[in-house]
């Protein structure tokens, strides 16, 4: 979106970039991305998260590795740790099978196993599936 300014083109968010719909920060706008702000919105949009209750791209401490979440929800009103996770979203490009060594479910299941209050998992790329652990 653009507005003109004194003759000058003012980019509200710039090409080449998307505005995260809880943080508020530019992002790199990729095929990735646009799906994990298609989701961020739904949860607050639709079912009624607080955005305070969301995390987008947290570090989740898995041994001596720190990889990063796409969306994390915490309990509400609670710390935002990772001893406060209740449940992970990892999203992938469309084309992105389950099954993908490095992008598939396993490592949205190696999240929720590390996030030890984690309910529940949503993996979404070329299909959706949702997980829950026993307990």
């Amino acid at each position: 979106m653009a507005e003109k300014v004194d003759s000058k083109i003012v980019y509200l968010v710039p090409p080449g970039k998307i505005r995260c719909c809880v943080t508020g920060r530019l992002r790199k706008d990729t095929p990735e991305e646009q799906v994990r702000q298609r989701w961020a919105r739904s949860l607050t949009e639709e079912y009624g998260y607080p955005k305070t209750d969301l995390g987008i791209e947290v570090g989740v401490r898995i041994g001596t590795k720190t990889p990063r979440a796409d969306i994390i929800i915490y309990r509400h009103d609670a710390e935002r740790i990772q001893e406060n996770v209740i449940a992970i979203v990892e999203s992938k490009r469309e084309e992105t099978l389950p099954t993908d060594k490095d992008s598939g479910v396993g490592q949205l299941q190696s999240y929720m196993a590390a996030c030890v209050s984690c309910r529940y998992g949503l993996w979404v790329g070329s299909e959706r599936l949702g997980f829950e652990k026993a307990g």
